[in-house]
């Protein structure tokens, strides 16, 4: 990010001016106080450099707070503990201009490599990577060095298996375990959504739902150890830790290989081995390498679609699937002046236009289209304990028909850039 001289300025003299105002008060700043002093300053350099987002106001202030002031566990520090106010500005501007960094984000899975790597790249930014136990502690010893920033997610070390397999996503942003925004953190989950699904739509990966499954179905908590090795980096002393959501955390453990996904289409390659693994990524990798508006509508039925897989109620499960729909049917509808009858009929013929070949097809599909619309539209206004029934019997027709759509959609667009 480019700070311009007018805002490193206006920081410098603001800092000096908070530094004169904690020598009116006694010996120790309090959260409040502290809040009071530098809010200011925050929302003009959140306002002036245009990074929110990156990151929000809080995210900034805890930044100053935690990482200049230390004031992290305590709910006061003393004055004589605080840096001094040259250090202060130079930590803050040194951090407003390396934004967005740069973080390897690690997620481990439970997935079963029939075969031994060290490292497959299986998506745009997105990595398998295996590692042993005693591999996993050297990362996250703080004095080994190598990566510029990490988000590490494990579990438990004690539960580490002998050898462990992990996504690997690169991304940009910011994200630390007190931070509200995370957006780094977001990003790579983001992209991580999008993979998983469309390998469950392309025959990499089992489809598992989980209705009826409780947070406490899954004890092994996975904790993120934020870690910054940079040797010029002046917040690279500190690590911390925050967890992933309960559902994501189930989802990772619980997710299997389809048995297609190590086989070929053919008869000589369908021996399964990892280059077929490989190579049945190809539309997967394809796709996601697309930055076109069409390719950013599917992308964000595919994070709604994972979301329904994920959902423990059938019911939030269903709309989320329909959200997933309207992705999918939307592009390029005016409909915000319309009717909810009328949006319908619409969304209707162009997926009964989509998915079917012959007009009687085309009418039974129409059909169909309108009563699950009908019975999301009930849902989100409320009427949840008499549609119990009307959700489950349509539930996995609804996302049959998503995985449908995606499927014929992402085959459109990059058949042509493969010609």
């Amino acid at each position: 990010m480019d700070v311009s001289a007018s805002l490193k300025k206006k920081i410098k003299k603001h800092i000096e001016k908070a530094y004169a105002d904690f020598e009116k008060i006694e010996d120790s700043v309090n959260y409040s106080e502290f809040f009071r002093i530098f809010k200011p300053i925050v929302r003009e350099i959140i306002e002036s450099a245009d990074i929110s987002e990156v990151l929000s106001q809080q995210d900034l202030l805890f930044f100053i707070l935690g990482k200049i002031f230390k004031l992290e566990n305590d709910l006061i520090v003393k004055r004589e503990e605080f840096s001094k106010p040259e250090q202060a500005s130079f930590m803050l501007i040194w951090f407003l201009e390396n934004l967005p960094f740069t973080y390897q984000v690690y997620i481990q899975t439970n997935l079963d490599f029939p075969y031994d790597f060290k490292e497959i790249t299986i998506a745009p930014n997105i990595k398998f990577v295996n590692f042993s136990k005693k591999e996993i502690e050297d990362l996250i010893d703080i004095s080994k060095k190598g990566l510029s920033r990490a988000l590490l997610g494990l579990p438990p070390l004690s539960h580490l298996k002998e050898k462990n397999s992990f996504f690997l996503i690169e991304t940009t942003g910011y994200a630390e375990p007190y931070s509200y925004n995370t957006s780094a953190l977001n990003k790579a989950l983001s992209c991580v959504k999008q993979y998983i699904y469309l390998g469950i739509v392309f025959n990499i990966f089992q489809k598992k739902l989980f209705f009826g499954y409780t947070a406490s179905y899954y004890a092994n908590t996975i904790s993120f150890y934020s870690i910054a090795t940079e040797d010029n980096d002046p917040t690279s002393d500190v690590r911390h830790e925050f967890q992933l959501s309960q559902s994501l955390q189930r989802f990772f453990k619980e997710m299997t290989f389809k048995e297609f996904a190590f086989k070929g289409e053919t008869i000589l390659t369908f021996t399964p081995n990892m280059n077929n693994f490989i190579s049945n990524h190809k539309n997967i990798i394809d796709f996601l390498n697309l930055k076109t508006e069409s390719s950013q509508s599917i992308k964000t039925a595919l994070e709604w679609a994972f979301e329904s897989l994920m959902s423990e109620d059938e019911k939030f499960s269903y709309v989320q699937s329909c959200i997933a729909l309207e992705a999918l049917l939307s592009e390029d509808l005016d409909t915000l002046d319309k009717s909810i009858k009328v949006t319908t009929r619409t969304y209707a013929d162009r997926c009964a236009y989509l998915l079917a070949d012959t007009i009687e097809e085309r009418l039974k599909l129409r059909k169909r289209f309108i009563n699950i619309y009908g019975i999301r539209n009930q849902l989100v206004h409320g009427k949840t304990k008499e549609l119990k029934k009307e959700v489950n019997d349509n539930i996995f027709y609804v996302q049959n028909l998503v995985d449908k759509i995606i499927y014929k959609e992402v085959k459109a667009l990059i058949e042509p850039s493969t010609k």
